[in-house]
């Protein structure tokens, strides 16, 4: 499969995406192929990806849910925020992944776009200047994947307290049976 990234300028390929896709036909020769061309912009909504400004919102918005204080002896409101956080724990993972897709999209971008001066230093002084440029990325990415642990975590905490709830009830119960 041959994917390119280019630029489209007065109504033509940059040459190297010209050159590619030529030796992928030449490569190709008698077979059946699809060529497509899509906007980078509408590679998201192809992968299921929401929008960066979507997984800020969530972010936030979980990280929130997430750090509910609740009464430990209120079973009810236990029960609630557990409901709650186990319902968006699957988001939590597709907003991820967005995230590690906006992270490996901008260190390709970062990458393409080394100036020469940056390419005569060492190889671990690129992959400085390469992290620089994506810190923003790597940043929300490793909230999200806190978050999604987090939450995770929350969770079991939650089910540790229902169960305590459970058994308190049982231990009444069973001291003021006859």
């Amino acid at each position: 499969m041959l994917t390119i990234h280019t630029n489209i300028k007065n109504g033509k390929l940059e040459p190297y995406a010209t050159t590619e896709m030529r030796n992928s036909i030449t490569e190709n020769e008698g077979k059946r192929v699809v060529i497509s061309i899509y906007d980078i912009a509408t590679l998201p909504g192809l992968y299921n990806v929401v929008t960066i400004d979507k997984v800020i919102e969530t972010v936030n918005h979980l990280d929130s849910l997430a750090s509910t204080n609740i009464d430990p002896t209120n079973g009810n409101a236990i029960a609630e925020l557990l409901n709650e956080l186990s319902a968006w724990l699957p988001e939590a993972g597709r907003i991820q992944a967005s995230a590690k897709f906006y992270l490996l999209n901008a260190q390709r971008v970062a990458a393409e776009s080394v100036p020469d001066a940056i390419t005569r230093l060492s190889a671990t002084a690129q992959n400085k200047w390469l992290e620089g440029g994506t810190a923003e990325y790597a940043a929300l990415y490793e909230r999200c994947e806190r978050l999604t642990k987090a939450i995770t975590h929350r969770c079991d905490h939650l089910r540790t307290f229902l169960s305590y709830q459970k058994e308190e009830m049982k231990l009444s119960q069973g001291a003021t049976a006859p």
